[in-house]
C-alpha cells in the first residue's frame, strides 16, 4: 500500500505502528500527508535508496505532541512549508528520532524558520548519523535553514553542509538546548550572521566538532553566541 495509507492506519492503531519500506526510489507527494499522530517508526532501506520528496509544494512530516516517532533509511527532499511556524522537511512537536537518513534541498518560505527541520518548544530531536544539507529559509525570519530549534535537539555524528539562511543560522538556529558531537557543520552560509550556529539563547554544547568554512554577510561567519565543549 501507499505511504499514505500506513500513516492513516498506523495513526488508527491504539498503540501506532511501524512502517517498513521494501521499495526503493523516489516517492513524490502532491498533496500533504496526514500528521503523524501516534508513536510509529518508519524504516528505509537507506538514504540512498528511497527518497521521499515533497514535489516542492508540501511538508513532507508533521510530528504531533506527546509521542515518539523514529525515522531512518530515508531521504527527506524538496519539502516546502509556507506555513506560519516552519520546517519545510519535518515539524516536530513530539519526540523524534532520526538516523541514517538525509534532510536535503528542503524549504521554508513563509516564516523563514527551519527549511530543513523544525523542533518545537517541548519537542525533543535526536539526529544520529544523518546528513542535512542544501536546505534553504531565505524569507520571513530567515532562520535555521538546516535546523531552527527551540526544544532540546541532540546532534551526533552527523553533517550540516550547504544550507542557507537570510538573516541567521544558516545551518542551524537555537533558542533550546542543543548538543552536537562527533560531527561537521561546514560550507553553510547566511546573507546576514553565523552561517553556522546561531546560538541565541539556552544552551549550546559542541564536542568533537568541527565548525568551519561557514560564510556570513556581515559577522561570525561560523558561529555566534555563547557554546561550552562537551
Amino acid at each position: 500500500g501507499s505511504l499514505r495509507a500506513a500513516i492513516s492506519s498506523a495513526n488508527s492503531a491504539a498503540g501506532g505502528g511501524a512502517i517498513t519500506f521494501s521499495v526503493t526510489g523516489t516517492i513524490t507527494f502532491g498533496s500533504s500527508l496526514p500528521a503523524l499522530s501516534q508513536s510509529m517508526t518508519i524504516t528505509g532501506p537507506g538514504a540512498s535508496s528511497l527518497i521521499i520528496d515533497g514535489g516542492g509544494s508540501v511538508q513532507v512530516f508533521r510530528v504531533n505532541s506527546g509521542i515518539t516517532v523514529s525515522i531512518s533509511g530515508v531521504t527527506i527532499q524538496h519539502g516546502m512549508d509556507a506555513g506560519a511556524t516552519g520546517g519545510g522537511g519535518i515539524l516536530n512537536n513530539g519526540t523524534l528520532n532520526l538516523s541514517s537518513c538525509a534532510i536535503a534541498s528542503n524549504a521554508q518560505t513563509n516564516s523563514g524558520l527551519g527549511g530543513g527541520l523544525y523542533n518545537a518548544a517541548g519537542a525533543t530531536l535526536t539526529v544520529n548519523q544523518c546528513t542535512v544539507s542544501n536546505n534553504t529559509a531565505s524569507a520571513g525570519a530567515g532562520l535555521g535553514a538546516g535546523l531552527y530549534n527551540l526544544g532540546a535537539s541532540t546532534i551526533t555524528s552527523s553533517t550540516f553542509a550547504g544550507n542557507s539562511a537570510s538573516v541567521g543560522g544558516g545551518a542551524i538556529f537555537s533558542s533550546g538546548s542543543l548538543t552536537v558531537n562527533n560531527s561537521t557543520v561546514a560550507s553553510n552560509s547566511s546573507s546576514a550572521q553565523a552561517g553556522g550556529i546561531l546560538c541565541s539563547s539556552g544552551t549550546c554544547s559542541l564536542t568533537n566538532t568541527i565548525l568551519a568554512g561557514n560564510t556570513a554577510g556581515t559577522i561570525d561567519p561560523d558561529g555566534k553566541g555563547t557554546f561550552t565543549d562537551g
